[in-house]
């Protein structure tokens, strides 16, 4: 696992995938990030991975593209 320390403003980028994070906001423990990708490119939170993998009694496979997420709204 690669751990890194950043600002706010500062940035992290995956060019292979064309993923670029960006710190918003920090406030105490919690960050905000955004995230820049292509469209092909799935992005989801680990926690609703596992929550969807609970209910069909499967481990979480970041790699299933098949998995229908909810959509993103007010981004």
């Amino acid at each position: 696992m690669l751990v890194l320390s950043r600002r706010v403003n500062e940035k992290i980028i995956v060019p292979s995938h064309g993923v670029t994070l960006v710190v918003l906001e920090i406030k105490g423990k919690k960050v905000r990030l955004g995230i820049s990708a292509p469209a092909d490119v799935r992005i989801a939170r680990y926690e609703l991975l596992l929550d969807h993998n609970a209910a069909t009694d499967h481990r979480p496979n970041l790699f299933d593209s098949s998995m229908d997420l909810p959509p993103v709204t007010g981004v």
